[in-house]
């Protein structure tokens, strides 16, 4: 390390290599430090220890944002898919720009609860949120009416079938739900 009674000038020596003599300091905690263990950073030369690469916060995703994430996606999507039930009885063409509405708004749902962080799985949730927003507007009536009935009568099974097999026989709704996700999956990340 350095001398006790070196002044502001003096050579030091480094701390991970005391053989060596030094006249370089970490920017941040102080510590002698030689030119083979410098680091250098936007600040200045840094100790490997402070200048340890650490995630931005706005990457660094707990369990509780997925957790948060994934009830705000699940609220969102059904309400939405039930409200456009309501507008698709108006406006038949909405079937087309629904998707698209609902991933730029359920994108945006997951990004505001989650405090605009930005990660594959909050990607993710988006994405699927847009395909059960789907799911939620054609089950439609039956969603907003009687929600505990299309459950308890078990209807719901076939319904979700002819909603896939209607997929299947259009698949220009496939490329618009695809849109919808890609909106979702970019309001979030």
């Amino acid at each position: 390390m350095s001398t006790p009674n070196a002044g502001p000038g003096a050579a030091l020596r480094c701390a991970t290599h005391p053989e060596t003599e030094t006249y370089l300091r970490c920017a941040q905690c102080r510590t002698p430090i030689c030119p083979r263990c410098l680091v250098m950073t936007p600040v200045g030369a840094k100790c490997r220890a402070c200048a340890r690469a650490r995630p931005l916060p706005t990457f660094h995703v707990t369990t509780f944002n997925a957790v948060t994430a994934t009830v705000a996606m699940l609220i969102s999507a059904i309400a939405l898919g039930a409200l456009g039930s309501i507008a698709l009885r108006v406006v038949p063409l909405f079937l087309m720009l629904f998707p698209l509405a609902l991933g730029f708004a359920v994108g945006e749902v997951v990004s505001l609860v989650t405090n605009r962080k930005r990660h594959v799985i909050l990607r993710a949730i988006a994405g699927i949120g847009v395909v059960i927003g789907y799911f939620a507007l054609v089950l439609g009536d039956f969603l907003v009416h009687g929600p505990i009935d299309l459950v308890g009568s078990g209807t719901l099974a076939p319904m979700l079938l002819n909603a896939v097999v209607g997929l299947i026989e259009n698949p220009f709704m496939v490329l618009f739900i695809a849109l919808g996700v890609w909106i979702a999956t970019f309001r979030v990340g």
